[in-house]
């Protein structure tokens, strides 16, 4: 029997802890029961104040966006060491919370060239204009990357908060060619963490308790290992064009009394009659 393909797409875990300085221990814990490749943390907390080493986890890089000037916010991703990787700069916006990677595992299906993670918080305070913003730039950032990347695995997660900005993920979708995968709540409330992809049938996607003291479920994307292949046997009828087989349809020609066709009014009885001779020929061989 064989084993599924085991490829190198990492296991996402999303979820907005609100301080993550006081929740580092606990996240490192799920990271490691789960076998985590990525982290992503939408409001994050922290500030120039908070060093790297305050909230470290081993085994993993942390890049981080901070607010500046504000308390609150703020995104990071801690991403496997082991996984290359590359900050894509040129998709930073000031105005919105958001923070872009590619990454390059080292086996990929065929079908994907690399992935793009983004990680995004979109705060309560934010409106039409703000959701305008946003939208803008989910759609410049995806369509500069599958330009340069069309065959990317496309990764899309965070706290949207729908619920009190009017964000709507129906836009994201249709815009990108995305599908939002999150069905259940991720706060008592309601669904306000969502988690986007061009390849929804690569994930399947979990809810994990909350972190800590935080409000929020949650969101665990691991990736679906791929079905073993399987090599379809394609039949292949060919005619009997041996010596004896043709001596044999010589007899047959021969003997047979074809008056009956003759004598059909029509092509169409003659064709009908013929037909049914030979069947009847082919099951008394």
């Amino acid at each position: 029997m064989k084993h599924p393909k085991v490829y190198d797409i990492p296991t996402i875990l999303s979820t907005n802890v609100r301080a993550l300085a006081k929740k580092v221990d606990e996240i490192q814990q799920i990271a490691q029961l789960n076998s985590v490749g990525a982290i992503c943390i939408p409001e994050t907390w922290l500030s120039s104040s908070i060093p790297d080493s305050c909230v470290a986890i081993p085994g993993f890089s942390l890049i981080r966006k901070d607010r500046v000037n504000t308390i609150g916010g703020g995104v990071c991703i801690y991403l496997n060491q082991k996984i290359p990787c590359k900050l894509l700069e040129s998709c930073d916006q000031g105005v919105v919370e958001s923070l872009w990677i590619s990454m390059r595992p080292y086996s990929l299906p065929r079908q994907i060239t690399s992935i793009v993670l983004g990680v995004i918080y979109h705060s309560t305070s934010n409106r039409k204009l703000e959701n305008v913003i946003l939208r803008d730039h989910l759609q410049k950032n995806i369509d500069s990357f599958l330009l340069k990347q069309p065959n990317a695995l496309v990764l899309l997660t965070g706290d949207f908060n729908p619920s009190t900005t009017g964000f709507q993920a129906k836009h994201v979708c249709q815009a990108n060619q995305l599908k939002q995968l999150v069905t259940f709540k991720t706060r008592d409330t309601g669904t306000l963490d969502w988690f986007f992809t061009n390849k929804p049938k690569l994930f399947s996607i979990s809810q994990l308790p909350k972190v800590g003291t935080s409000d929020h479920y949650t969101i665990l994307a691991k990736p679906v290992s791929a079905p073993p292949s399987v090599h379809k046997t394609n039949k292949i009828i060919v005619r009997d064009m041996r010596d004896s087989s043709w001596r044999a349809f010589g007899r047959w020609i021969i003997e047979k009394d074809w008056s009956l066709i003759f004598n059909a009014p029509s092509c169409e009885q003659k064709y009908q009659l013929f037909m049914l001779s030979t069947r009847f020929s082919h099951r008394g061989s």
